[in-house]
């Protein structure tokens, strides 16, 4: 069983009124809560496998202004990942880490502990650091 919504506006080219977004928020949380859908399954639709090519991706749809990585903030209830919970022994750390903008996740809401850091990742979040110990 799927569940699709549809959030009304080209999000390739506005950004998605607060009033929409909070409604959308209450929507998707009634029906979590009433279907038992796990927060790992709240995708977009650019993220639907398709039937065709086979593969994600084969849309642009909602687009590039579409809040999703904060939608999913507003569905996780605390939680800072999909990938990791309260028992994560650096839960805290994390979670302040989450906080200030340090880390962010992948874009997917996964922190990915037990993957490697790229030199990228580790220059990203290294000139974060020193841009908050700045201010």
């Amino acid at each position: 069983m799927s569940v699709g919504i549809c959030f009304v506006g080209n999000f390739e080219n506005i950004e998605m009124p607060i009033e929409q977004f909070n409604a959308g928020v209450q929507l998707i949380k009634t029906l979590m809560k009433e279907y038992n859908i796990p927060l790992i399954n709240v995708i977009r639709h650019k993220d639907v496998v398709s039937d065709i090519s086979h593969t994600a991706n084969s849309t642009e749809c909602p687009g590039k202004n579409f809040p999703y990585v904060q939608m999913l903030d507003a569905l996780r209830n605390g939680e800072p990942f999909f990938d990791i919970g309260e028992d994560y022994p650096y839960i805290n750390e994390v979670k302040t880490l989450k906080q200030l903008g340090i880390i962010k996740g992948d874009g997917y809401g996964n922190l990915r502990p037990k993957e490697y850091i790229t030199r990228e990742e580790a220059m990203i979040i290294a000139y974060r650091v020193i841009k908050a110990l700045g201010n």
